[in-house]
């Protein structure tokens, strides 16, 4: 598998996705998930998970498409959200990424139902074949526009309906069209939407050690899987941020044979009678490849890599819980990796 250089993120047509937008888009992936995890500010807070296809808008192609929305309304009319998004494998592209939004609302029938306009940006990841064989894997920024038709049920599970629509820069646009299942995250009693519960005082987390193991997928065509394993430390700094320091192993000498340590900053937030917590993390990771040749200009074979990770745990026992970790390394050489790793953790007060 050959090692080449990151493709820069293509400009827009006619400036269309200029710095100013990557710059703001960058703001907003930093600060809507700390709107997403403030229940003292917010009206309700949304999981759902959406199927569907996506369609190409010049060249017609299609493929399956699926989405992870987590959403925080603030009273009637507004509300933010963060999204991992999947677009499927269309010839040439094999695309996901991430986007935060700021959505309009309009209530419908006694706010049984509701209609929502939706427009942020999405930072995607895409594994693009090379002239001659091997790949690139490509980052850049778009614009994302969508709207979504929910309604709610006396429980606290809601049906949605979405449409998302990509503007990509010299790139294929896209349409996506989901409908999917979703659940409101209040702790127990459900609260029906337009009731604050009571902010809780205590730390999301205090000291959690865990042990994981799982999957390594390389993000190129072939999808190569290997054997991965973690072991984190979790300590909570702030009501709702979480600190991690995690010693990760990639995978083997067929797929990828990195190794090293990852230092992360999370944003975490507890439900269900605080059995049930979700989080979304940043930070770097520092490797040691022992797989690939060392990059021209350096004499080892160390680097350092971004690293984005989303996860879940459930407490299950007075201490233990378990968790579930998605990293997505994001490297400057076409080694960029999703980490899917389950474990189990022991929690502990200082």
């Amino acid at each position: 598998m050959p090692v080449i250089g990151q493709v820069a993120a293509p400009e827009g047509r006619n400036g269309r996705i200029s710095l100013r937008m990557r710059a703001g888009g960058l703001l907003l992936l930093t600060f809507l998930p700390a709107c997403l995890l403030a229940p003292r500010s917010s009206e309700a807070q949304e999981l759902s998970v959406l199927l569907g296809r996506l369609e190409t808008v010049r060249s017609s192609h299609s493929a399956r498409a699926w989405q992870v929305d987590f959403r925080n309304g603030f009273g009637k009319y507004f509300a933010v959200s963060g999204a991992y998004l999947n677009e499927g494998h269309t010839p040439g592209h094999k695309r996901d990424g991430l986007t935060a939004q700021v959505w309009g609302r309009i209530p419908l029938f006694h706010q049984r139902a509701s209609l929502d306009l939706g427009v942020g940006p999405y930072r995607y990841y895409d594994t693009r074949p090379l002239p001659g064989g091997g790949y690139v894997d490509a980052h850049g920024w778009a614009a994302i526009y969508s709207l979504t038709g929910t309604y709610h049920t006396d429980s606290p599970w809601f049906f949605r309906l979405a449409l998302n629509r990509i503007d990509l820069s010299r790139e294929e646009d896209t349409n996506t069209y989901m409908v999917g299942l979703g659940y409101h995250l209040w702790e127990e009693p459900y609260r029906a939407p337009g009731r604050s519960p009571e902010p809780p005082t205590d730390y999301v987390t205090h000291n959690e050690l865990s042990a994981l193991l799982g999957q390594t997928v390389v993000n190129s065509f072939q999808d190569q899987r290997g054997l991965a394993g973690a072991l984190e430390f979790r300590k909570g700094i702030a009501r709702n941020i979480d600190w991690t320091l995690t010693w990760l192993n990639e995978g083997n000498e067929k797929v990828i044979r990195r190794n090293g340590l990852a230092s992360q900053l999370w944003l975490v937030d507890d439900y269900l009678d605080r059995r049930v917590d979700l989080g979304v993390g940043a930070g770097a990771y520092y490797f040691v490849d022992r797989k690939r040749a060392p990059i021209p200009g350096q004499e080892g074979r160390s680097d350092l890599a971004g690293l984005l990770s989303t996860t879940a745990s459930y407490r299950f026992g007075g201490s233990w819980s378990a968790r579930f970790l998605w990293n997505r390394v994001v490297s400057s050489s076409n080694t960029d990796t999703d980490i899917f790793l389950f474990g189990i953790g022991y929690r502990w007060r200082d």
